[in-house]
């Protein structure tokens, strides 16, 4: 499962919604919306308002990221 492949260190890329999920999975969270990157939070110093509030776009402040990168390689 992907959590058995997350404790074993694998790098693994999820996206959800659910932060119960997420912070049973990930070391590290990064928050997108409205096309704007927050900067990787960590998941034991993470705190749920703040990602909560990033979800809702606030809070996008400094540190967000909106480089575009280059072209798709791969879409599904």
């Amino acid at each position: 499962t992907i959590i058995d492949l997350s404790r074993a260190g694998a790098a693994v890329f999820v996206v959800s919604e659910e932060l119960d999920e997420l912070f049973e999975i990930c070391d590290r969270l990064l928050v997108i919306c409205q096309g704007k990157v927050s900067p990787p939070l960590v998941r034991t110093t993470a705190d749920r308002e703040e990602i909560g509030l990033l979800m809702t776009g606030q809070g996008m402040g400094e540190g967000v990221s909106t480089n575009r990168g280059g072209s798709v390689a791969f879409q599904d």
